[in-house]
């Protein structure tokens, strides 16, 4: 940003013939540092997308599942993944797009739409992700809780007394356990596409002041 800091500062001491050549280098410099923030998130995307991707090819182990009982759902952990892999792929797709749109446009306006749509892309994909994420590992918790061999004493002292009680006692502890295994993954997002976003904010900022 110091080079554009720089820009503004001699903006403001030219006279009234040289502010609106420098206020286009204001805006080439902000168009391009937002399209190079962009292509991050682009290629940020593809790189979380192709290390789930690899990980659950080497981890989904069949015979895992069975030992765990949950092999007689298996076509639908199959397609349920299948399915969000598609939903992450149109995501990416929309990354590229947005990409596309900041690297072409060519006015004030349109570039500080295409920011705002870029922050609401992203905004959803997370909001996705960690939704993904919250309501697969609680199915798979609670499917496990109910097949695991080991777990049986559990569940019999679940049916023996006051079972309603033990049984939302266990299902609050799972919810706990992965409302905080989603919210480190929070934590993981607004690390790394906050900085991103805060970056195209404040280029959003100072092409709102050029456009007054």
């Amino acid at each position: 940003m110091e080079e554009l800091d720089l820009l503004k500062k001699d903006w403001q001491q030219n006279n009234h013939e040289d502010k609106q050549y420098t206020e286009n280098q204001i805006y080439a410099m902000l168009k391009t540092q937002s399209s190079s923030v962009v292509k991050w998130i682009l290629i940020v995307g593809i790189v979380e997308f192709l290390f789930w991707f690899i990980l659950n090819f080497f981890t989904n182990d069949e015979s895992e599942l069975v030992k765990v009982g949950l092999e007689k759902y298996l076509f639908y952990i199959d397609f349920f993944t299948y399915v969000n892999y598609l939903i992450l792929l149109v995501f990416i797709y929309y990354f590229y797009i947005n990409f596309q749109s900041i690297s072409t446009v060519s006015d004030t306006k349109t570039l500080m739409k295409n920011i705002l749509k870029v922050r609401k892309t992203v905004n959803g994909y997370v909001v996705y992700n960690l939704s993904m994420l919250g309501i697969f590992s609680f199915i798979v918790a609670i499917l496990s809780l109910m097949n695991l061999p080991e777990l049986t004493t559990v569940r019999k002292a679940m049916l023996d007394g006051n079972h309603n009680f033990k049984l939302c006692l266990i299902i609050g502890m799972v919810l706990l356990m992965v409302l905080v295994f989603v919210f480190i993954f929070w934590i993981f997002y607004k690390l790394l596409y906050g900085i991103l976003l805060k970056k195209l904010s404040r280029n959003y900022l100072e092409l709102k002041k050029i456009d007054l």
